[in-house]
C-alpha cells in the first residue's frame, strides 16, 4: 500500500483540546459524534489544542485510529461512533467511507490496536437504509 496516499483536505481552527489523528469533527471543529455531522478524519499526528490548526481529511485515501473492541473487516462500509471513531456502518447510518484494511497490509482486518485506511467521502454521505449491515450492507450513493 502507498505510503503517501491521496486526499484532499482542509485548515480549520480546533474548538476543542484533545483532538488526535484519525477522530473524525465537524466543521466547526469539534469532535463528531456520527456520520451525519462528521466533516472530515483529523490528519495532525500530534494532538491539538483549542485554536491550534487542525488538517481534516475529507475526501481520498486516509488512515483511521481503530480504538474499539471488534474488528474492522476489509471492504466493510464504515461510519462516525458517538466518540468520534470509524466504525463498521450498521443500518439506519450515514455511510462515510469503506475500509481498505490493515494500513500495513492492504485487505487485511483492523484490530482495536491497528491503524486502518479506508476511501473516505465526507462531502456527501449517503443514509444507510438497508437492514444488511456491517460488511454486507448495500451502498446507496
Amino acid at each position: 500500500m502507498n505510503a503517501d496516499r491521496q486526499y484532499m483536505a482542509t485548515v480549520i481552527k480546533a474548538a476543542q483540546a484533545g483532538l488526535v489523528f484519525g477522530c473524525a469533527v465537524t466543521n466547526g471543529g469539534s469532535l463528531a459524534i456520527n456520520g451525519k455531522q462528521a466533516y472530515g478524519l483529523v490528519v495532525n499526528r500530534d494532538p491539538v489544542n483549542s485554536g491550534d490548526a487542525l488538517t481534516v481529511g475529507y475526501f481520498g485515501e486516509l488512515a483511521f485510529a481503530n480504538t474499539q473492541l471488534d474488528v474492522t473487516s476489509a471492504r466493510a462500509l464504515l461510519t462516525i461512533n458517538a466518540s468520534g471513531r470509524v466504525i463498521i456502518a450498521d443500518s439506519g447510518m450515514y455511510v462515510v467511507g469503506r475500509s481498505l484494511g490493515h494500513a500495513g497490509a492492504q485487505n487485511a482486518n483492523v484490530n482495536s490496536a491497528a491503524v486502518g485506511v479506508g476511501l473516505f467521502n465526507f462531502v456527501t454521505p449517503p443514509y444507510q437504509p438497508s437492514s444488511l449491515g456491517g460488511a454486507g450492507a448495500t451502498y446507496y450513493g
